[in-house]
């Protein structure tokens, strides 16, 4: 008589991933929220802004398309032009950015449509949503914490921004704070590993 309990098994994980992708939570989060019992809610679009300390974890460099170039306080200061743009999960912000967007789709926005620089990805349409928070985990040259300057991607599982100086940055937040300045590690989901990434401009 055949196993049944392996198609369920593979079923169910399937279904994790398919639900942490459509929700845009970390599968790592959602798995332990399913098994603790606890509700899973709140884990990426709308999360209360609470202080963190997560180190920065160097990686290796991945391949890019070149773009434009740009230095570091270009990319911080084009970001800062949309301090208090509207938030919307998942939101894709148009070629004059006319639509509200969230924190990756923000990111995207800035690199590839303002910028003319390499994303995960290669080429954008700003039309759609474009490279998730977790395209951007690899992409570029990790760098500590400590060396994060203006432009740098501070990214985790369920959030990015961009760092506009050592440590503060400009990130697509939630529907009531929109985008906004914050610390790195305050402006983070808590509990999240933050990863630096210097994309070579």
């Amino acid at each position: 008589m055949a196993n049944r309990s392996v198609p369920l098994i593979l079923a169910g994980g399937g279904a994790i991933f398919v639900w942490s992708g459509i929700k845009g939570y970390s599968v790592s989060q959602l798995l332990r929220n399913v098994l603790s019992g606890k509700a899973v809610t709140g884990l990426s679009q709308d999360y209360a802004i609470t202080g963190t300390a997560n180190p920065g974890v160097t990686a290796q460099p991945s391949a890019g398309v070149t773009g434009g170039t740009a230095t570091g306080q270009e990319i911080a200061n084009t970001a800062l032009q949309f301090k208090g743009h509207a938030y919307l999960y998942g939101g894709a912000p148009g070629p004059n950015a006319a639509n509200p967007w969230d924190c990756s789709s923000f990111c995207n926005y800035v690199f590839a449509t303002k910028l003319n620089l390499a994303i995960p990805g290669g080429k954008y349409d700003p039309n759609t949503h474009g490279p998730a928070t977790t395209s951007w985990l690899s992409f570029g040259t990790g760098i500590q914490a400590s060396a994060v300057a203006a432009g740098d991607i501070c990214v985790c599982d369920t959030h990015m921004g961009i760092a506009i100086n050592n440590t503060q940055m400009i990130s697509a937040l939630n529907p009531s704070l929109g985008t906004e300045v914050t610390g790195i590690t305050d402006g983070m989901p808590s509990g999240e590993t933050v990863y630096y990434r210097r994309c070579d401009q």
